[in-house]
């Protein structure tokens, strides 16, 4: 029981939840990127770490206590990918997640399909989405371009972005961008 106490455990604990569930735990706020700071996401475009069809899902909490706290959720798939930049659809207003749209006449209050649902086929046409298509170069647009979006102007610290965008291919969780870009460096630096 002391051992326990004492936490000798917790390290096989961590890794033992993450193999038998498969659920990625959250990086912790103190932890550092090191070295790793210094790969941009432009190095990760060129080494060819994501694909079109990958699904990036922001969430950010801003402020404190009930009635102050906002939450901005999106899920945005990448469409198109050069070794400089990344086109990703973003779904509009509030909504965390596009809609497909097969036919033409159809509303977003219309029930339809998750964005999400398509990942199988990377051919898809981006402006079959009820979407906004984004080109960027750097996390910071991603993330500006969304809190416009959002419309809400939450107030609080910005996010580190890194770390709040996690990536999903074929549904599976790659893990956030900062432990993905951080995978990458200890590769890279071996």
């Amino acid at each position: 029981m002391r051992e326990r106490a004492e936490g000798k455990f917790d390290t096989w604990k961590e890794k033992e939840y993450e193999e038998h569930w498969g659920q990625k735990q959250r990086v912790g706020r103190k932890v550092l990127a090191g070295h790793a700071s210094k790969v941009t996401l432009g190095e990760l475009l060129a080494e060819q770490l994501f694909r079109v069809g990958d699904v990036w899902c922001f969430s950010h909490s801003f402020g404190r206590g009930e009635g102050n706290r906002v939450v901005v959720e999106k899920e945005c798939k990448i469409t198109a990918l050069t070794s400089e930049t990344i086109t990703l659809a973003i779904p509009p207003a509030q909504l965390k997640f596009a809609r497909l749209n097969s036919n033409p006449d159809q509303t977003l209050s219309s029930p339809s399909a998750p964005f999400t649902a398509d990942t199988t086929n990377e051919n898809a046409d981006p402006s079959t989405y009820d979407a906004i298509p984004l080109t960027i170069t750097t996390l910071t647009t991603l993330e500006r371009k969304i809190l416009a979006i959002d419309g809400r102007n939450p107030q609080g610290r910005s996010p580190n972005t890194w770390r709040v965008t996690r990536c999903f291919r074929n549904e599976q969780d790659l893990g956030s961008l900062f432990e993905m870009r951080d995978a990458y460096y200890v590769y890279r630096c071996g």
